[in-house]
């Protein structure tokens, strides 16, 4: 486990969790304190901690006068608290929104939008922007903006760069926008900006070469890669035979031979091959998502060669998805990985490689996330018996044990530093 994710191990993961946790009683009790404490301004948390510790220190008033710093510091927040309704702004005064993109590489920062809309009648002043409590995978990176005034009707646009390590869909939790006058240590009431909800994708592995199989022609019309009309492609011209359309009749070649000719027309065919991954051994994280990494960045160099692509994911629950010509692009294919969940399959007949159609393929490319058992190596044992090209690699912690019976195996530590892989 990561050690920073050590010091999160108390606080809710989920967005339902910390709904369920704000409706419980104790959510309801401390709700208060953490309104007062969250209206604070990063000055007024510092000076709030410097009163703590000052006050601590000046405990034994006759030989030290640092209460005096103490009760300062006190009535200044205080009087902070006591004025945040000068810089309270209305629902109608301010429209708040968010704009971001749907999707984000993990490790890559993700820029926020704040829009700021004045739809008062009067100018605002002193606006500041204070950001969700993050996961622990999620950080600010560079301090949150602010605004000095914004004029009655005017429009202002606030980044906001944050990045994320682990991936998966994320909701987090809305921005907020305050005034902080007069003194600045605290921000009057905060208005929202919409949930966020994103999905931080693996990070891809680019494959920089692969030796591709001799193709077998297959025909592209399967239920789940038709998604347009009948495409055919022209074969050549042959004499009319009985039982031929006319719709077929080629009316050129049929005036220069004398005789009725008929195009003679198959049904379009396209290179196919598989990326299974296996995620059924191991739910280690950083090893699921490098062999993730890994088969994206297959399914991209196959289809940048033309290839139609059957992306199968064994896990806790099977998912698949054609990708390449007039189906799914990379990109869904990569969103894809980004969602499914390793470990073991809730049903056994999720874990069978039968269910794919594997034997419509020239190539099937296995990429196994190693780790206790040996249930991925004897599915692809079964998978060698059919007439089908298969490559394998296995993606481990670290090199311990026998090698897995596979063609290439990569360590995580070298894996993680690798800009492109040779297969």
């Amino acid at each position: 486990m990561n050690l920073r994710e050590l010091n999160y191990i108390l606080i809710p993961k989920s967005a339902g969790s910390w709904e369920r946790w704000a409706e419980s009683r104790t959510g309801r009790i401390v709700q208060p304190f953490f309104e007062v404490l969250g209206s604070a301004t990063t000055e007024g948390q510092i000076a709030f901690v410097a009163m703590l510790i000052t006050g601590a220190a000046g405990i034994d008033v006759r030989y030290s006068q640092l209460y005096l710093v103490f009760s300062g510091l006190f009535g200044l927040l205080v009087s902070a608290l006591l004025l945040r309704p000068m810089g309270m702004i209305r629902a109608h005064e301010l429209r708040v929104t968010a704009e971001h993109p749907a999707c984000v590489v993990a490790g890559e920062p993700l820029t926020v939008t704040i829009v700021l809309n004045n739809t008062g009648a009067r100018a605002l002043y002193a606006l500041r922007v204070s950001g969700p409590f993050m996961p622990w995978d999620g950080s600010y990176v560079g301090p949150r903006p602010s605004l000095d005034a914004l004029e009655i009707g005017g429009v202002a646009r606030l980044p906001v760069v944050t990045r994320f390590l682990v991936r998966g869909a994320r909701s987090v939790g809305p921005f907020n926008v305050g005034s902080i006058r007069p003194l600045g240590l605290a921000r009057g009431n905060r208005r929202p900006s919409p949930p966020l909800r994103f999905v931080v994708l693996p990070r891809m592995i680019p494959v920089v070469d692969m030796p591709l199989p001799p193709w077998r022609f297959v025909s592209f019309g399967t239920p789940q890669a038709a998604v347009g009309g009948e495409s055919f492609e022209l074969l050549g011209v042959r004499p009319y035979r009985a039982g031929d359309r006319p719709r077929d009749l080629h009316a050129r070649a049929w005036a220069r031979h004398g005789e009725p000719i008929v195009r003679e027309m198959r049904q379009e065919s396209h290179r196919r091959a598989g990326v299974i991954v296996d995620l059924t051994a191991t739910t280690r994280r950083e090893t699921v998502d490098l062999a993730l990494g890994l088969a994206a960045g297959m399914v991209q160099f196959l289809v940048a060669r033309q290839v139609v692509v059957d992306l199968c994911v064994l896990g806790v629950r099977a998912a698949t998805l054609v990708v390449g010509d007039r189906a799914a692009p990379v990109a869904a294919a990569w969103e894809m990985l980004a969602l499914v969940e390793a470990g073991a399959p809730a049903d056994a007949s999720q874990a069978d490689l039968g269910q794919f159609g594997v034997t419509g393929w020239s190539a099937a490319n296995v990429v196994v996330a190693h780790g206790a058992g040996s249930a991925p190596y004897e599915r692809l044992a079964g998978l060698r018996h059919l007439p089908v090209e298969v490559r394998s690699c296995a993606v481990r912690e670290r090199v311990r044990g026998e090698r897995p019976p596979v063609d290439h195996v990569f360590e995580e530590s070298t894996l993680a530093a690798a800009t492109g892989v040779t297969l």
